[in-house]
């Protein structure tokens, strides 16, 4: 049967598109979802979603080819070797490859419904990958022909990430981080404990070299990084205004972003620590699930009804800031001490006469206290924190003038 080939042309001058923040490339299908995007350079990737569907570029998004999957089903996760071996993951145990970049897609297995479905997915190369369903991990060294299996603590596993053949890891519902030497034969599980209430699902990793990588958590909106591999985490900062976040991508390891409800999006360029709104607000608020950058300047977001969001810039025009710092507006000092006890002391510099705000947050992004709401003018100034009434934990301060803000964490130790 001929397949039906679906092609949109985004027609634009080379000005707009290189003047654009972000330009949308492909258009609107109400009841159409994507939920992953992968690409291999600047210009080859493929993005996949609900009712089977799996779209392709090979021009950096200025045409996008629709593919038949073979599937009418939710595909979750896609994950593109090279420009002929693509791998894609979704319902009811659904495991599909191609190895003429998408003109075919063989089903390697397809289950009926009600069985579990696959989301975490990650090769190395052609042959050798893992994939999760619930808490199972399987892996498969010869393209997928084959699998074994391992189970691990119960826990929705939701990615995977191998550094290379023997070290990976996997992060899931719950706050759960599981670490593996041995190619996944076996399991060890990170223990990571949120401040605040309830246990964060940690839904993505991002890694920008052998050791450093980030992840966040979906409700609680933390950050948290590692510099060893997964053997310890740090939470860094809480991305405050995102609601939801379903994604986060680092080109490096200063410049990254991070996505989620009702297509709210964030960027740093400090390692995470500050983080400011991107406008968005030309495109619809449907959900932003995945995001691929090929560097700190081109990049993919998808999402809800085919959301397809391209920049070639970092999308740096039109940012709203959220906790931009300012040199010439103010210095906002490191807490201290820190950790501390039952108080510390919080001291910046403000350079000009300005409406100043200083607020404390808990590590679920809700607002405790308010130390400073007035009009300050030049000067040096210390606030103190007394927390007494606060159980021990990790809370971040927030310095605010105008529309321009910073934020740092502070640890609590009682």
């Amino acid at each position: 049967m001929r397949k039906i080939i679906f092609i949109f042309i985004i027609i634009q001058t080379s000005f707009q598109w290189a003047e654009a923040q972000w330009v949308r490339q492909f258009p609107v299908t109400p009841f159409n979802h994507l939920y992953d995007v992968s690409f291999i350079n600047d210009k080859t990737g493929w993005t996949c979603g609900n009712q089977g569907t799996i779209i392709r570029t090979t021009n950096g998004g200025k045409e996008w080819v629709r593919q038949n999957s073979g599937v009418y089903k939710s595909l979750y996760k896609i994950f593109a070797v090279d420009s002929q071996v693509v791998y894609c993951v979704g319902f009811y145990e659904c495991i599909l490859k191609t190895t003429n970049g998408g003109d075919n897609w063989q089903i390697l297995r397809s289950s009926a419904e009600q069985s579990p479905s696959y989301e975490g997915l990650f090769f190395i190369n052609r042959d050798t990958g893992w994939l999760s369903k619930n808490h199972y991990i399987l892996r498969t060294t010869n393209g997928g022909i084959t699998f074994d299996s391992a189970t691990v603590k119960p826990s929705y596993i939701f990615d995977i990430y191998f550094r290379n053949y023997n070290d990976g890891l996997f992060c899931g519902e719950g706050a759960f981080m599981f670490k593996t030497s041995d190619a996944g034969q076996s399991w060890t599980q990170i223990e990571i404990v949120p401040e605040g209430q309830g246990l964060p699902d940690f839904v993505n990793l991002t890694f920008v070299n052998q050791n450093t990588g980030f992840t966040q958590g979906s409700q609680n909106n933390c950050l948290y990084k590692t510099t060893n591999f997964g053997l310890n985490w740090d939470s860094i900062t809480i991305v405050l205004g995102i609601d939801d976040s379903y994604c986060i991508s680092f080109a490096n390891l200063n410049t990254g972003w991070c996505a989620g409800t009702y297509g709210n999006m964030f960027k740093t360029t400090d390692g995470g620590f500050n983080w400011r709104q991107v406008d968005l607000s030309m495109f619809n608020e449907g959900f932003i699930n995945s995001l691929s950058f090929y560097n700190d300047s081109i990049g993919w977001a998808v999402g809800a009804a085919t959301k397809i969001l391209y920049t070639g810039n970092g999308g740096k025009t039109n940012i709203l800031s959220n906790n931009n710092n300012i040199s010439n507006s103010f210095y906002l000092n490191q807490n201290y001490p820190n950790p501390f006890n039952s108080q510390t002391l919080i001291k910046y510099e403000i350079r000009k006469k300005e409406f100043v705000i200083l607020e404390i947050y808990d590590v679920t992004g809700k607002k405790i206290v308010n130390l400073i709401n007035q009009i300050l003018t030049v000067g040096k100034y210390t606030s103190t924190w007394k927390s007494d009434n606060y159980p021990s934990g990790v809370y971040f301060y927030k310095l605010s003038i105008g529309d321009f803000s910073e934020t740092k964490k502070m640890i609590l130790q009682k």
